[in-house]
């Protein structure tokens, strides 16, 4: 007798624009179990309390910035793998970012099948 064991994966949207959190949670909750935070702390906080495999983190939040949280959940967490949402980026960002740990830097406003696919891509 055989078993059938389902993994799935946890994703973390940390964005202070609520519009953002709720579209990428309604994208991605038919494929992840999806939470979502308003701000770096409450992020880190809620990472600190439920298993956490994906972070979608924006990187200009009121509080603590993106780059700041980005490297406290390295330090912290280092398994998570972490993608990052600008509005700013640009090619010296995103390999300064990608030289920290973030797998792929998107750009905002966002095609949601372009982010859905890296995702499933990059963080299997």
């Amino acid at each position: 007798m055989g078993t059938c064991a389902v993994t799935t994966k946890t994703v973390l949207v940390v964005d202070d624009e609520k519009l953002i959190r709720w579209s990428l949670c309604e994208a991605l909750r038919k494929q992840y179990v999806v939470y979502t935070a308003a701000s770096a702390e409450e992020a880190l906080n809620l990472v600190g309390r439920v298993p956490v495999d994906i972070v979608i983190t924006d990187l200009k939040m009121a509080g603590m910035n993106g780059l700041d949280f980005i490297e406290l959940l390295r330090q912290k967490h280092p398994e998570i793998k972490i993608f990052a949402l600008s509005a700013y980026a640009n090619e010296v960002m995103a390999k300064h970012l990608m030289s920290r740990g973030v797998l792929e830097v998107l750009t905002k406003p966002f095609d949601m099948k372009h982010v859905l696919g890296l995702i499933e891509k990059r963080a299997s």
